[in-house]
C-alpha cells in the first residue's frame, strides 16, 4: 500500500473532472429543452472558469454572458468580465443595474439605506432576475457559479 502523503492526497486527474462536468452540462442543457446557458460575468475565477466550461462543452454560440455592474463594482472586475467574454467569443450584455436598484430604492415604502441587509440582498436578486430573463428569452438555462451568499 502506497505511504500516505499530502502530495498523494491532492493529486487531481483535472481533464477527467473537466470532462465530468462537460457531460453534465450537455446532459443537463439536453435534458432542459435548452438551446444554451447564460452565465453572470463577475470578472472572478468561479464565473470564468464556468463559462470556460461551458464553452468547451456547448460551444460559444450557445453561451450568453452578463455583466451586470453597480457603481460599487471595481472597473478591473468589469475588465476581467470583459476579457473572459471576448476571449471566449461568446456574445454579452453589459447591463448597469444602478437604475434598476434606484428604482427599486424609490418605489418601496419606508426604503431604508441603512439596512445592510435588505439593501445588500437587492442587487443579487437584480442580477438574478435579469440572468432569469435572459435564459427565458433564449430559451436558455441559467449556469450558476455555486458560490452563495444570502442574508
Amino acid at each position: 500500500m502506497p505511504k500516505i502523503t499530502l502530495e498523494n492526497l491532492i493529486r487531481i486527474d483535472y481533464e477527467y473532472v473537466a470532462q465530468r462536468i462537460i457531460d453534465f452540462i450537455r446532459s443537463y442543457i439536453k435534458d432542459a429543452g435548452a438551446t444554451g446557458a447564460v452565465i453572470g460575468l463577475s470578472g472572478g475565477v468561479d464565473s470564468s472558469v464556468t463559462a470556460y466550461l461551458l464553452v468547451r462543452a456547448l460551444g460559444r454560440d450557445s453561451v450568453i454572458g452578463l455583466i451586470l455592474p453597480y457603481k460599487t463594482t471595481p472597473p478591473e472586475d468589469i475588465r476581467d468580465a470583459k476579457y473572459v467574454a471576448e476571449t471566449l467569443g461568446i456574445k454579452y450584455y453589459y447591463i448597469d443595474i444602478g437604475r434598476i436598484r434606484n428604482a427599486f430604492a424609490e418605489s418601496i415604502p419606508e426604503f431604508d439605506e441603512g439596512d445592510k441587509i435588505a439593501v445588500g440582498n437587492l442587487l443579487p436578486r437584480i442580477r438574478m432576475t435579469l440572468l432569469y430573463y435572459f435564459a427565458n428569452r433564449f430559451n436558455k438555462v441559467v449556469a450558476g457559479t455555486g458560490i452563495r451568499v444570502s442574508y
